[in-house]
């Protein structure tokens, strides 16, 4: 029923980085925990909700004009707790959980499907024992990815004014903002639920409730 908001649960560590996410999986509550994706300069894929890093580390510019070298040299800090930015292949060979693992692709530009399509596909190789579930906001590029690879569970990000009226047909589920929630013969989760009233309203009505406090609703 719950899902961990970019790895956030009753702890200090950053948000998007290992050691959250290594924790949440931990939590017997917990059914999977959902994270930001975006690619670096060299294809490399690295965990991170905003498109600059200006704001959450000591460095600048834009994810995809750095390579990894250059964002590993960086630190980030967030609830006063100070790490490196979390590489995607080497959190998930630490994973041996059988629980959902909501990788969210974060991609502002277009004409990038290519790039996306060859960084993921050493990870669906190497990892196929893992529950990868794929989601974007991004409908051209997730339709693409999901051409490619028919056999990972992907699903559109419905929010605000966003994907309102897209075919969600090639999709296995749809990740609604709350307030844009209705029914279809998909699988459904909700982002993101902090509120208990609010959590106790949609839990008979989703499969699945991202959220940051999923300690507080059990």
């Amino acid at each position: 029923m719950f899902i961990a908001h970019r790895g956030n649960d009753n702890h200090k560590y950053r948000e998007n980085s290992e050691k959250a996410i290594l924790f949440s999986l931990q939590q017997p509550y917990l059914d999977g925990i959902e994270c930001d994706l975006r690619l670096t300069k060299d294809k490399k894929i690295v965990l991170l909700h905003n498109i600059l890093i200006d704001f959450v580390s000591d460095g600048s510019g834009f994810v995809h004009n750095l390579t990894l070298d250059e964002l590993l040299s960086y630190t980030f800090e967030q609830h006063q707790f100070q790490d490196k930015i979390t590489v995607l292949s080497s959190l998930l060979s630490k994973i041996e959980s059988k629980k959902i693992l909501l990788l969210e692709v974060k991609e502002e530009r277009t004409n990038v499907s290519v790039d996306w399509i060859e960084a993921l596909k050493s990870i669906f190789t190497q990892y196929s024992n893992l529950t990868i579930y794929l989601c974007s906001f991004n409908y051209d590029l997730l339709r693409k990815l999901k051409e490619r690879y028919p056999n990972i569970l992907m699903g559109l990000i419905v929010g605000y004014t966003m994907n309102q009226n897209k075919d969600i047909t090639p999709f296995e589920f749809v990740m609604y903002h709350y307030r844009s929630f209705r029914y279809t013969h998909k699988m459904s989760m909700i982002w993101t639920m902090n509120d208990k009233d609010k959590v106790q309203y949609y839990k008979s009505k989703v499969d699945y409730i991202i959220t940051d406090r999923a300690y507080e609703f059990v």
